[in-house]
């Protein structure tokens, strides 16, 4: 059976906060033209400059987060990128003021929030698998039984929840204030920020009680014994 003991109840908190990180990515990717091109009002023809801004320092960074990671715990970066994500998704719900207040700048202000959500794009992609990794090994050493299969089953299964959530939630909120024969309302593109960044508030929460020290000083127990 798949008893829940303390390593399964660690998995269980620090998958929700993947499945709600996940949601609150997935809202962002979904959205993030909107963004640019309607609160941001940088044109069309402009706006992969945002995206390609966001992608290149997110993969610069990749190097100094697992350096992060290493030096201190894997949760830490998460916990900052949680938290970035929630400031920058109630920013969002001002955008159109923001870009208001240095007309002729919205692309200037545009690559800065490219650059701001790089680290949340880096931190989120690369480190849950290897935390999820860590749990599992961690789980093998104290129960003797290999359940990586079931793990990684549920990590699959969440990360599908999160996309449909995200698929549906999107859709729905964009069209809030939509005028006729538009699909997307100006107010439903901000509220998609708010929420969002609740998802993201949840993630951030269970990140944070996430128990990383007793996952790693486990391994490291019964690789001493050993």
């Amino acid at each position: 059976g798949f008893n829940v003991g303390m390593e399964n109840n660690n998995f269980v908190i620090f998958s929700l906060g993947d499945l709600f990180s996940g949601v609150s990515m997935a809202f962002f990717q979904t959205a993030m033209l909107y963004y640019i091109t309607m609160l941001l009002n940088v044109p069309e023809s402009q706006s992969f400059l945002v995206m390609l801004a966001a992608i290149v320092v997110a993969i610069c960074l990749f190097q100094r987060i697992i350096k992060i990671s290493r030096k201190h715990n894997k949760k830490l970066p998460l916990i900052i990128a949680s938290v970035v994500f929630t400031v920058v998704f109630g920013l969002i719900y001002f955008g159109d003021k923001i870009a208001a207040l240095a007309p002729g700048n919205e692309l200037f202000i545009g690559l800065g929030m490219g650059v701001i959500v790089s680290f949340p794009f880096a931190a989120i992609n690369i480190l849950p698998q290897s935390v999820i990794s860590d749990i599992i090994q961690c789980d093998s050493l104290v129960s003797g039984v290999n359940r990586e299969g079931i793990f990684s089953a549920v990590k699959t299964f969440i990360e599908k929840i999160a996309s449909a959530i995200a698929m549906m939630g999107v859709s729905s909120i964009l069209a809030v204030g939509a005028l006729s024969g538009e699909s997307v309302g100006l107010q439903g593109v901000k509220l998609t920020g708010v929420f969002a960044g609740g998802f993201s508030l949840l993630s951030l929460i269970f990140f944070t009680i996430y128990n990383d020290k007793r996952v790693t000083k486990t391994i490291e127990k019964h690789r001493k014994d050993k």
